[in-house]
């Protein structure tokens, strides 16, 4: 963040809102840079039913590439909106179906009165962690203590920064 934050110059003929964008832009760079971006994975209500769907996605693209491609008829057109309203009825249905599961797996955590369970099956779940960089940003720490020494040397830096007292003005206080 020095590095970035001695290269970046501001320009005189720049507004506020211009240099605060400029400097938005470089912490955003720079913590992507050094933390990368987590992983996260949200749960996917279509996934499993995949192979259901694809016929009818398969059936309702022919459908719109006829009604695109050639002279549109009411027949076309109403194959086309047949082959919609047959995608969204089944989607619908697989929705319904999954969130009833999920409510049935909310109520059983609920009833048990585990609400670590309760607050994980309701929201989306991260895989994986985002690993700690080195200063260099080459090294990434693995083991519990490496990265409490790295915070230890991220603080040590921020925190204890000389800063220019005058010691009169602090002697002239009451």
């Amino acid at each position: 963040m020095d590095n970035a934050l001695a290269q970046w110059e501001e320009k005189e003929s720049s507004t506020p809102e211009e240099e605060w964008a400029a400097l938005r832009q470089l912490v955003y760079n720079t913590a992507k840079t050094f933390l990368g971006k987590p992983d996260r994975k949200h749960q996917d209500v279509f996934e499993p039913n995949d192979q259901e769907l694809q016929p009818l996605m398969s059936r309702r693209d022919e459908a719109q590439h006829r009604v695109l491609q050639t002279r549109s008829t009411r027949s076309t057109t109403a194959a086309y909106q047949d082959a919609c309203r047959l995608l969204q009825k089944r989607t619908c249905a697989l929705k319904s179906d999954w969130w009833e599961r999920k409510t049935v797996e909310l109520q059983r955590a609920a009833d048990r009165n585990d609400m670590k369970g309760f607050y994980n099956e309701g929201g989306p779940k991260k895989k994986g962690l985002v690993r700690l960089k080195s200063t260099d940003g080459l090294e990434t720490f693995p083991d519990s203590k490496r990265v409490v020494a790295r915070w230890s040397e991220h603080f040590q830096k921020l925190l204890n920064v000389p800063g220019d007292i005058d010691h009169e003005a602090l002697d002239n206080i009451p």
